[in-house]
């Protein structure tokens, strides 16, 4: 299975040369629909292959393959749906599903599937069907079938570009590359941003139906009807909080560090300890960083007057995840506060023992982690995700990264462009860095991402909160 898959990949990129344009031209789409869409009409395999392939981002391999299911089927992957004897093409992006266990009280909405519009002269049963029934010959149909197509337009049309037409179109067009992918049914491996992103599955088809009603326009096609559906579905990464939990799991953290506050010295390690956990869901919501071992491993790394962070939390065989992003408002006022709260760590000597006054006095130089627990032996721990797992997993059973899920979604569904996204989020393609030689993109684009970002947090109950008191006694 994994050699078959890996072949099937090369094959694609091999379809798809670097120097190559990933799409098609709107001479290239008007040529190849004006020569194939009277055929696919009347039910030749050929010409039908070709143009679905255009119109919904499929690749032909795939076609005879796929499964007819009822709408009520709740198939993970690609299938063809049936719904008063027309055909949809539904999609369920193959994503990790959270909807289990003790997370899936804490999630909202009905996950599922896209079914995508195909153009009515193509969306008979009958016409959908014959391509099941040619499996054996279709890539040899198709191959010639182009292969003419390219000798009477003097046309260089490829299988690899027609398919991935949709997806080139829709990004060049502005769209995110989340949404993109979703509606293109690009494979989450090569498109992380996937397994962040959450969104309406009637949103995303009207952005194919429209799309697909100017592709035929364009053509001259412009009278063809659309086999449309509404969903009340959502679509994505089904790690997506319920909102009103989520601003009581804030007022909780707060009602935990205001009860410590109050209880006097005795309460002082408990009370950092809760601080650093606020701190750190606050920070990674303001910033997007990933949960790695020992985040935020320097005060050195911000820039305060600048407004700015630098963050390095992946990397890989293609490239670094670092970036430097604009921080919010309400993310600088906090880090004040961690300055303040590790100040009184130092101070109260007698009561955090030396081995956090070391640790805390290292922080303020930029010499170590400046978010680290204190254990009941006075010892440190450093901030790892099987300890946060450990420790904090029973008030907040999700994954640690619900942060970056959050957000994600909360940015596009307000507006935000998708490549600002990416930036912010560590997903930007390689060689096209957001602050890279040749980018468009500036600081003062990332300034607007922070301060977005601040007004989602204060939505949900996240702001600053400050340290334990300088002159408690």
């Amino acid at each position: 299975m994994q050699a078959r898959e890996l072949a099937r990949g090369l094959s694609i990129r091999a379809l798809l040369l670097p120097c190559d344009f990933p799409g098609l031209t709107r001479h290239e789409v008007t040529v190849l629909l004006r020569e194939a869409f009277p055929g696919a009409a009347r039910g030749l395999c050929a010409d039908l292959a070709l143009c679905l392939s255009l119109c919904l981002g499929l690749e032909i391999a795939r076609m005879p393959s796929l499964r007819f299911v009822t709408e009520s089927g709740n198939v993970v992957g690609e299938t063809w749906t049936l719904r008063n004897d027309e055909v949809f093409l539904s999609r369920w992006p193959e994503l990790p599903n959270h909807h289990k266990g003790r997370v899936a009280p804490l999630l909202t909405g009905r996950h599922g599937w896209l079914m995508l519009a195909i153009p009515k002269a193509l969306a008979a049963f009958r016409l959908i069907k014959a391509l099941t029934g040619a499996a054996d010959g279709l890539d040899r149909q198709v191959d010639g079938r182009l292969s003419e197509i390219n000798k009477q337009s003097g046309l260089r049309l490829t299988l690899g570009r027609i398919s991935n037409h949709l997806h080139t179109s829709l990004i060049q067009q502005g769209q995110d590359r989340a949404r993109a992918a979703l509606i293109a049914g690009k494979p989450a491996k090569a498109y992380p941003q996937l397994h962040y992103h959450t969104d309406d599955a009637m949103l995303l088809e009207n952005i194919h139906a429209a799309w697909l009603r100017d592709l035929l326009a364009d053509a001259g096609l412009e009278k063809e009807k659309l086999i449309a559906c509404g969903s009340d579905l959502r679509v994505g990464s089904n790690l997506s909080p319920n909102p009103d939990l989520l601003q009581r799991y804030s007022r909780e953290l707060h009602k935990r560090l205001d009860f410590d506050r109050r209880s006097g010295l005795s309460r002082l390690i408990g009370f950092h300890n809760e601080f650093v956990l606020y701190s750190l869901e606050l920070l990674n919501l303001g910033t997007g960083h990933r949960p790695v071992d020992c985040p935020y491993e320097s005060l050195l790394d911000i820039d305060v007057t600048g407004q700015l962070i630098y963050i390095s939390d992946k990397e890989n065989r293609s490239g670094s995840a670092s970036r430097v992003i604009a921080l919010p408002e309400v993310a600088l006022e906090q880090i004040s506060h961690i300055r303040s709260q590790l100040e009184t760590l130092i101070s109260h000597n007698s009561v955090v023992g030396e081995v956090a006054v070391r640790a805390a006095a290292k922080a303020l130089e930029g010499d170590g982690p400046f978010l680290f627990f204190i254990s009941k032996d006075q010892s440190i721990d450093i901030v790892t995700p099987k300890l946060l797992n450990d420790r904090f997993r029973d008030r907040w059973p999700l994954p640690l990264n619900w942060t970056r899920h959050w957000m994600r979604s909360s940015l596009a569904r307000v507006g935000v462009e998708g490549d600002l996204i990416d930036a912010w989020m560590g997903h930007a393609d390689f060689g096209q860095e957001a602050l890279g030689r040749w980018s468009g993109l500036s600081i003062k684009d990332l300034r607007h991402v922070a301060l977005t970002v601040g007004k989602i947090m204060c939505e949900i109950g996240f702001g600053e909160v400050p340290g334990w008191p300088r002159r408690s006694k």
